[in-house]
């Protein structure tokens, strides 16, 4: 027996004990939260698919000919798995429950079908079963559209449309794409024809009469599928009239293709440096004023000494306010007086 034979035989008795276990609370007696948590200190296994044994072993109670083949070893986890996850709903019910030797049939024949045959097949049956799919209702509540910036500046988009709307986007998209390919295309025969009418000029006279023509290169689906997109942003956007409400994109104060023009930086920048320059004045204020305070303070306590009396009669003049507040080197000598 194979590695996956002897998987398959044992994922059906671990996933009864889990979900036995589970089911009688006797984790919380060992001192686990869960179950995974158990088989995972128990057994080292990964407990995540403890959970999914668990709930396979759950939904199956109503599927008799797939708890057979589970348990006998012709269809493994995964199988049942995407079944549950991709096939399995509640319009699909009555008719999965029918079909179940179907599914055992195309799961088992490994040698004409793999797994991503079987996901495929899975797919054409649940749209021949259910072709409306959720309801509308349901459908328009999960849509949504996600502009992310990454750290470079660029974009990263991701949604998801219902059907209607997913069609309507569709058909505009295709129809910009197929403009793009045709473009593409006109330009690429025509360089090809300058490049080769060069090349015979440069073999007959010597020289290039047209020069080295430039070759455009070609546009992947995927860039020409970026293309498309922001052509059908751009029409969105535009006036009545053609024009754009604002421009769409703000020249860059660095770019050499517009020296004189500083441009506009984006709000949240703008508000950026303000903090910056904010925070940078408030600094340089406290500094100044610790500062000043620093001088006030050794101005106020600093004094001349006054030397002691010698034995000589003589008397030391005590320096003016005036004086005191001169430099070390600025203040006049103090010379005692006879």
């Amino acid at each position: 027996m194979t590695a996956t034979g002897l998987r398959s035989r044992l994922d059906p008795v671990i996933a009864t004990t889990a979900a036995e276990i589970d089911r009688w609370s006797v984790q919380k007696d060992a001192g686990y939260r869960t179950v995974a948590q158990l088989f995972s200190d128990k057994t080292s296994d990964n407990p995540k698919q403890t959970r999914t044994d668990a709930r396979i072993r759950r939904w199956i109670d109503d599927f008799p000919k797939f708890t057979q083949a589970w348990t006998a070893g012709d269809i493994t986890t995964s199988h049942l798995e995407h079944i549950r996850r991709s096939v399995h709903n509640s319009r699909t019910r009555a008719a999965l429950i029918t079909d179940q030797a179907k599914f055992i049939t195309w799961a088992t024949d490994f040698d004409f079908i793999d797994f991503i045959d079987f996901e495929h097949i899975c797919i054409y049956w649940k749209n021949a079963v259910d072709p409306d799919s959720a309801e509308p209702k349901e459908q328009t509540t999960k849509n949504y559209f996600r502009a992310q910036e990454q750290g470079d500046s660029s974009g990263k988009l991701d949604g998801h449309l219902d059907p209607l709307m997913f069609a309507a986007y569709k058909t505009a998209f295709n129809f910009d794409d197929q403009k793009l390919f045709h473009q593409n295309h006109d330009n690429a025969v025509f360089n090809n024809a300058v490049f080769n009418n060069a090349v015979f000029n440069n073999a007959v006279f010597g020289d290039a009469v047209f020069g080295d023509a430039e070759h455009v290169p070609d546009l992947t689906t995927g860039q020409r599928g970026a293309h498309a997109l922001m052509n059908l942003v751009v029409k969105g956007a535009a006036r009545p009239d053609g024009s754009q409400p604002e421009p769409l994109i703000t020249p860059n104060p660095s770019s050499p293709q517009t020296p004189h023009h500083r441009g506009r930086q984006p709000t949240r920048h703008r508000r950026h440096q303000h903090r910056l320059r904010r925070t940078i004045q408030s600094n340089a204020s406290a500094r100044i004023r610790r500062h000043r305070q620093t001088l006030r303070t050794r101005r106020r306590h600093t004094t001349t000494p006054v030397l002691p009396p010698s034995n000589t009669r003589c008397r030391h003049v005590p320096p003016t306010n005036s004086d005191r507040h001169q430099p070390h080197h600025r203040r006049q000598p103090q010379h005692p007086l006879l």
